[in-house]
């Protein structure tokens, strides 16, 4: 209906925005497929996104420090809200936490998975009507998610991007 026009029309502009504020800093549209490969990210493809998940598994199963568990724990726990609120609220909504997820695992690497994860807006509300009606739960959730969004919107501006 409508309001699948509007988040469609709302995601062009929002592209287009992009790719015009790169075009116009720095001189080429493609900058941002330039960084990717330098980051050792492949071109978007279903085995890149087969041999992401098997990383990230690897990465859940093997004796690692706890930060490193952060990641994986982020990937399947986007997934599976994914999933949820497809199921719950309908493939729009399921859309908007899933798409960005495999848009990053279809490059071949988790490689910022945490912080795409952090930007699935509606896996929050999904994760919120998980934790229930518990003020203390939603507060941690607050006392994490905010303070580990902002750490990662700092590096992405921070450590050269598009340089």
């Amino acid at each position: 209906g409508v309001g699948v026009v509007c988040v469609a029309l709302a995601t062009a502009l929002g592209v287009g925005v992009a790719l015009h504020t790169i075009a116009g800093t720095k001189g080429v549209i493609t900058r941002h497929l330039d960084a990717h490969s330098i980051w050792g990210r492949e071109s978007p493809s279903v085995g890149g996104t087969v041999k992401a998940l098997g990383q990230a598994g690897r990465e859940l199963v093997q004796p690692t420090p706890v930060y490193v568990l952060v990641k994986p724990l982020a990937l399947f726990g986007a997934l599976a809200l994914g999933v949820r609120g497809w199921l719950r609220r309908g493939p729009l909504w399921g859309c908007l936490i899933l798409i960005p997820v495999a848009q990053a695992l279809s490059s071949g690497t988790t490689l910022s998975i945490e912080r795409i994860v952090l930007t699935c807006f509606p896996a929050a509300f999904e994760l919120g009507e998980l934790l229930g009606r518990s003020r203390m739960m939603r507060v941690a959730w607050l006392v994490a998610a905010v303070p580990a969004q902002l750490f990662f919107l700092w590096l992405f501006v921070n450590n050269g991007f598009l340089n």
